[in-house]
């Protein structure tokens, strides 16, 4: 982790606690036991999520303050979500579909947002700046299914097939 001046307390007390937790999430996975959960429950913590993705980004954009610290920050907010992402049973298409376009995501969004977010100031002077910035999500987010779709989905089916193929099985 790559912090402001490697501040070790920081480090210890705020990375640490967020690492372990991941690494814990990544060891239960294996042999977790799922359970229903209350809509109230799973309302809460998608707000949470995204309350500390918009809290991070504020104190990013307005405040200034780096990446290494907003991204901690978020991460607090995302443990909790992400427990319940491996222990909680969600029947949500939408969450199916996110889920496994996320390596298209986690691999396009940082080259594509500025792209993306330049063009649309470029193409409207007069938008406000949440304006531009709800419009940027919601285009990088289609691109990036878009890209799942049409690049990396098929490419998935056409791996599954060739080593099939190989191993003398039907895909």
């Amino acid at each position: 982790m790559e912090y402001p001046n490697r501040n070790f307390v920081s480090l210890l007390f705020v990375g640490l606690p967020v690492w372990l937790s991941g690494a814990y999430l990544a060891e239960a996975i294996k042999g977790s036991v799922r359970f229903d959960v209350s809509k109230p429950l799973a309302v809460a913590l998608w707000v949470a999520v995204l309350g500390g993705g918009g809290f991070a980004a504020v104190l990013k954009v307005a405040f200034g303050v780096s990446y290494a610290i907003t991204l901690t920050i978020y991460a607090i907010f995302v443990v909790p979500w992400l427990w319940s992402m491996v222990f909680l049973d969600f029947k949500s298409q939408l969450l199916k579909l996110f889920g496994d376009a996320s390596y298209s995501i986690y691999l396009l969004h940082q080259p594509l947002i500025p792209v993306v977010r330049r063009e649309i100031e470029r193409a409207s002077v007069t938008l406000p700046l949440w304006a531009v910035d709800a419009l940027t999500i919601v285009v990088v987010v289609a691109a990036l299914l878009l890209f799942y779709y049409v690049v990396e989905r098929p490419s998935h089916l056409l791996s599954r097939r060739l080593s099939a193929a190989r191993n003398g099985a039907r895909p």
